[in-house]
């Protein structure tokens, strides 16, 4: 029986799926090794962000379109991967999941691609839309986004608000540069 498993092949059958199974084991085990830490550093840089600026809210983004890669007859989704705030918001991360983009939202995601730098918002400025209603609400003044990491299939951006009109804007553009520039690197590396 055994000389028949052997001539059968089915013993290099079962070799390779204990083979597989063991490099997917350890491919699972070493990218969580690898990502808790990055996320656990980036939630640092969030942090320290929001406390040397004096923000109220930080928001890490994504937008995507169901994993695809995004086309004129697709909806485009945004949802939030990080969040830290002053703890004076509420925290916005489980609403905001897969929401639908409208064409508001849409436009200043184009200004933030086409500026290699950072996007100001100012809330009584912006046109009417789901970003303006969220930023109503939560009586946010102005944000400063800027655009993380880019794939054809998502883009990673940061958004950093505030529910107050006096802002040391070069402070937090000296800032946020730097924060991007090091959680720039971490995608990078994962």
């Amino acid at each position: 029986m055994l000389e028949t498993i052997l001539n059968s092949g089915a013993l290099l059958i079962i070799l390779a799926g204990v083979v597989r199974f063991i490099v997917k084991y350890i491919d699972k085990k070493s990218s969580f090794n690898r990502v808790i830490p990055s996320i656990s550093r980036i939630y640092d840089l969030m942090n320290q962000l929001v406390f040397e600026t004096k923000a109220n809210r930080a928001l890490l983004m994504k937008t995507e379109n169901n994993g695809g890669v995004p086309s004129l007859t697709s909806d485009l989704f945004s949802s939030v991967m990080y969040e830290t705030t002053d703890y004076k918001m509420n925290l916005i991360k489980e609403d905001w999941q897969r929401r639908r983009l409208d064409g508001q939202y849409i436009k200043m995601l184009n200004n933030v691609i086409s500026s290699d730098n950072i996007t100001k918002l100012e809330t009584d400025d912006m046109e009417c839309g789901i970003l303006r209603d969220i930023y109503k609400v939560n009586k946010i003044k102005k944000s400063y986004i800027i655009l993380i990491h880019r794939t054809n299939k998502k883009m990673v951006y940061f958004s950093l608000t505030f529910t107050d009109d006096i802002v040391n804007e070069d402070l937090v553009r000296v800032k946020l540069t730097e924060f991007r520039d090091k959680v720039s690197e971490i995608f990078k590396q994962i």
